[in-house]
């Protein structure tokens, strides 16, 4: 029996797609080490996200996710979408189960080329949260 051309689709792309054997090994290194500090430090793992821009058109949630897969555990993706046409925008948010990772593969995959495109890759900052400023009323 043969393979069907919509199940080796993803196979060819993710061949096509992988970090060359030189980055992955320094990679996997560094998502290791990251991890090994979290459980050293007691700490529980902090989720993280990587902001993915200049993507590819005919890369959707699914091969994203796949993709990402390789430097660790995915909890969520989030292509960004056109309300009219419903087509991609062109960018992406990849969350992890741990910042740690997400900072590795912000900086891994950065200026990475996928598709003809040049992708861009970054860690947004969090931000603390607002504290609403208090007025003062003077009741005479």
């Amino acid at each position: 029996m043969t393979e069907s051309k919509a199940d080796a689709a993803p196979h060819r792309a993710k061949e096509l797609l992988a970090l060359n054997p030189k980055q992955e090994s320094e990679f996997k290194k560094k998502v290791q080490e990251a991890k090994r500090d979290q459980s050293i430090k007691g700490g529980h793992l902090a989720p993280g996200v990587v902001y993915v821009a200049h993507l590819p058109h005919g890369l959707f949630e699914p091969q994203l996710k796949s993709y990402f897969e390789q430097f660790g555990k995915v909890l969520r993706v989030r292509l960004s979408r056109s309300k009219k046409t419903g087509g991609t925008k062109g960018y992406a948010f990849v969350e992890f189960d741990c910042d740690e990772v997400a900072k590795i593969v912000a900086e891994t995959m950065n200026n990475y080329l996928m598709g003809e495109r040049l992708i861009k890759c970054d860690c947004p900052r969090r931000q603390s949260p607002l504290i609403p400023q208090m007025r003062l009323c003077v009741v005479m």
